[in-house]
């Protein structure tokens, strides 16, 4: 039997609806969290990160109207991002899938067949 996935994710988001579209077409029905009402935690963020091997600005998304108008005329410290997100959890990119210790942003197809 396979490790369960998690995936963050918003039901709005088309990137994240073709995610589970596809983990559904090889048979996999991963655990929804809703990242909206079921904001990670700092260390949530931390384990995630580490598995993706990524910083705490690669997973915010910049290109975010809220983002731009509150949060882009300065840098933060990476703890300072992290607690961004929990405080606006709609700039965390989107899906991400958790596999044991393994994670990746779910965009496209490449990345999510790692994840499988």
């Amino acid at each position: 039997m396979s490790e369960e996935i998690r995936m963050y994710y918003n039901p709005s988001c088309s990137k994240c609806l073709f995610a589970l579209d596809f983990l559904k077409a090889q048979g996999i029905t991963p655990k929804l969290i809703e990242y909206l009402s079921e904001t990670p935690s700092v260390e949530d963020l931390k384990s995630i990160l580490n598995k993706l091997g990524l910083k705490p600005i690669d997973i915010v998304r910049t290109k975010e109207p809220l983002f731009i108008e509150k949060f882009s005329q300065k840098s933060y410290t990476d703890d300072e991002y992290l607690y961004l997100i929990v405080q606006y959890p709609v700039l965390m990119q989107r899906p991400i899938l958790v596999k044991q210790d393994k994670a990746v942003i779910g965009r496209d197809n490449q990345s999510l067949e790692q994840i499988i």
